[in-house]
């Protein structure tokens, strides 16, 4: 289980190795500003069935409190042709099943990856790192989440 990361001025990659020993590569490109982040890229893994995906993430202010407030707007998608995953802003109110223990703060909003109405994953780099992912996705599609998940929080 490993990640590499490089990073040039606007170009960036990951490569990721799960504990099954599935290997997944992005390679994208990322733009920041303080009121900006753009994210575009390709992942591709070594698994038999699996399509290219393509993500894109366009964060405007600081956490895009209002897409939270509004019930979670789309700022991103991760699609290979069959399926797309949308990802949004989310907060405790909305993912209060993923605290059962209590341990994350009040006020962290998460990245949540969502397809067809349910969520997939969640993930959120402030004051708690912390990742939930779905108990049944398959070790593909979890293998993506991750992959994209790194790019977020690179």
């Amino acid at each position: 289980f490993g990640i590499s990361y490089d990073e040039t001025r606007f170009t960036f990659s990951i490569d990721f190795v799960n504990s099954l020993n599935q290997t997944s590569k992005l390679k994208g490109s990322e733009k920041n500003s303080n009121v900006l982040k753009k994210i575009k890229a390709d992942i591709t893994t070594d698994s038999e069935n699996s399509n290219p995906w393509s993500f894109f993430l366009q964060e405007i202010g600081i956490k895009d409190v209002l897409s939270v407030e509004q019930g979670g707007g789309e700022i991103g998608k991760l699609t290979n042709g069959n399926r797309t995953i949308i990802v949004r802003h989310s907060d405790l109110d909305h993912l209060e099943y993923i605290n059962m223990n209590n341990e994350i703060p009040i006020g962290i909003y998460f990245y949540e990856f969502i397809e067809n109405g349910i969520s997939l994953g969640t993930v959120a780099f402030e004051d708690a790192n912390s990742i939930w992912l779905k108990p049944d996705l398959d070790s593909t599609t979890k293998l993506v989440l991750c992959t994209a998940m790194l790019a977020i929080g690179n």
